[in-house]
């Protein structure tokens, strides 16, 4: 799955990144390397193995099964 993302925020974790981002009216996380050193205001697209994927419920906060 491809789609596109603003970055909002870059938590520098030592050997890995957590990425806040918003796609449309939507935030996202992401857990990434260092390979490719991040900034807030970046647009990029960003790609996920769909077994990777983990979507859940706005309403009840639980996660929905593929």
């Amino acid at each position: 799955m491809r789609f596109g993302a603003r970055v909002e925020v870059v938590e520098y974790l030592g050997d890995e990144q957590l990425v806040h981002m918003t796609r449309k009216d939507s935030s996202l996380q992401a857990k990434l390397p260092v390979d490719q050193r991040l900034s807030a205001g970046d647009e990029l697209t960003f790609a996920v193995p769909r077994d990777k994927l983990r979507v859940f419920d706005a309403q009840t906060e639980e996660r929905v099964s593929a």
